[in-house]
């Protein structure tokens, strides 16, 4: 039976007790390695604090390199990888590696694939540690719903961005990975029909005529300019307010405060992404725009990112994977610009202060 080493894969310090250590996940066994604890001690692991009855205790960063956890072994009849842009006869191996990558925020590699990734990157987990191969059993069966939907290029940007610590990187796979999210998102938006439409461009083009100070050029400009808006159908900002809705996470309609911060997300991946600028946002200064615009990169919208791809995958509340499921962070954060018990502005100064390379960038 051919097997293939799993590099990177991690499920917490010690090696799970079995069913929760051996999967079937589709045509593919996959085993964590007996010498599983020996192994995973000589991963990267990051900086951490966990709360004990001493109190607050920091957890060194760890350096590591690639170590093989687990192997993978085909079962049966061997699958295509299909969250890629064509199909990849590989026997499943890249789909199962980004799955995993998914679900642990580590990225999992193969021999043949590991060089494209670094064991170094981190993101945050989407299911509990334990319950990974289990949920990775799950989104297997579901990945399809990805492609179908084009979210696997969304999933995809996702897990790339664990190779970055710079923030243009980071908004740049991220928000690009929210607009592809967005584009599959419906709205009640009922656009007028083409008749009307007709009328207003019309009437927009005869007041331009009338506008002494302009050229003809101008008008011109001007006439392409606003009949695109009115061609147009929901803008972006229109789609986020409406996935946030579809979500549960900000009311429908919106308190004033919901919209701000909502629009504080729509302006972040709007000027962040194409002009690498960090935008100012309206009511804030300039530190609190800074402020604001890491913790919007950097922790709501892939939290919403994660929320969406879990919920394609399968992944629900008070079920397998429901860690990604939780909206408490994000909920807090738009009903009262507080996330994780924090106002935005005292977490990002620690954040920052963690991470003096990425303030020295931002400054």
């Amino acid at each position: 039976m051919k097997t293939l080493d799993i590099f990177n894969l991690y499920m917490g310090e010690s090696r799970p007790s079995p069913p929760r250590s051996e999967s079937k996940i589709g045509c593919l066994t996959v085993r964590l390695a007996d010498d599983y604890d020996a192994k995973v001690s000589q991963l990267p692991k990051p900086e951490s604090e966990i709360v004990s009855e001493a109190g607050l205790q920091s957890s060194p960063t760890r350096k590591g390199t690639w170590q093989a956890t687990a192997t993978m072994s085909w079962n049966g009849a061997e699958e295509k990888s299909i969250l890629l842009n064509e199909t990849a006869d590989d026997g499943g191996q890249w789909d199962l590696c980004h799955l995993l990558t998914f679900l642990t925020g580590r990225h999992v590699a193969t021999a043949e694939y590991r060089e494209r990734f670094s064991p170094h990157g981190y993101g945050d987990f989407a299911v509990a540690q334990i319950d990974t191969l289990r949920a990775a059993a799950l989104a297997w069966q579901n990945r399809q719903c990805l492609v179908a939907k084009n979210l696997h290029i969304a999933l995809l940007l996702y897990n790339e961005a664990m190779n970055t610590d710079l923030l243009q990187s980071l908004a740049a796979s991220y928000c690009t990975a929210l607009n592809i999210i967005l584009d599959q998102q419906r709205t009640t938006y009922q656009k007028v029909n083409k008749r009307t439409r007709k009328k207003l461009k019309d009437e927009i083009s005869d007041i331009l005529i009338k506008i002494p100070e302009l050229q003809p050029g101008q008008v011109e400009r001007y006439e392409r300019l606003l009949h695109s808006q009115i061609d147009r159908g929901p803008s972006l900002l229109d789609k986020l307010f409406s996935l946030l809705q579809s979500l549960d996470i900000i009311d429908s309609p919106p308190t004033p405060d919901q919209k701000t911060r909502v629009q504080y997300v729509d302006r972040v991946r709007n000027i962040l992404t194409h002009t690498g600028r960090i935008p100012k946002l309206k009511g804030l200064n300039d530190e609190q725009s800074k402020y604001y615009t890491f913790n919007i990169v950097a922790a709501i919208i892939p939290t919403i990112i994660r929320i969406v791809i879990g919920h394609r995958l399968g992944f629900r509340a008070g079920g397998t994977g429901s860690y990604c499921q939780i909206k408490d962070d994000v909920i807090d954060y738009f009903h009262n610009g507080v996330f994780r018990d924090q106002r935005f502005a005292e977490i990002c100064e620690y954040v920052l202060e963690k991470n003096s390379d990425l303030y020295q960038r931002l400054s």
